[in-house]
């Protein structure tokens, strides 16, 4: 079975994110300060289950929420890359 790893562009955060399957299990990342950081909070789930914190606990539109959904795009990694030296080099990060 290939492995897949897969890279994302989180809209509201302007910023690239991957995840790199690894056995079983995913590693996600975030571009940040122009390097890769473990996704220590789970932003990618977040969005790839649509998952909106602002919601009460209990609301039927805390998980699934399709504005968060639609927040998270596929994308390749010419696109990636292209997107994180527009970041360096205009001093966005």
């Amino acid at each position: 079975m290939k492995e897949k790893n897969v890279i994302y562009y989180l809209l509201r955060e302007r910023t690239v994110a991957k995840r790199e399957k690894s056995g079983e299990y995913y590693n996600d990342f975030l571009f940040k300060g122009g390097k890769w950081v473990e996704d220590e909070a789970g932003v990618i789930m977040d969005y790839l289950v649509g998952f909106d914190s602002t919601e009460p606990i209990g609301s039927p539109y805390r998980f699934g929420c399709t504005s968060m959904l639609m927040e998270i795009e596929e994308i390749s990694e010419k696109k990636a890359v292209s997107i994180m030296n527009q970041q360096i080099l205009g001093g966005i990060i």
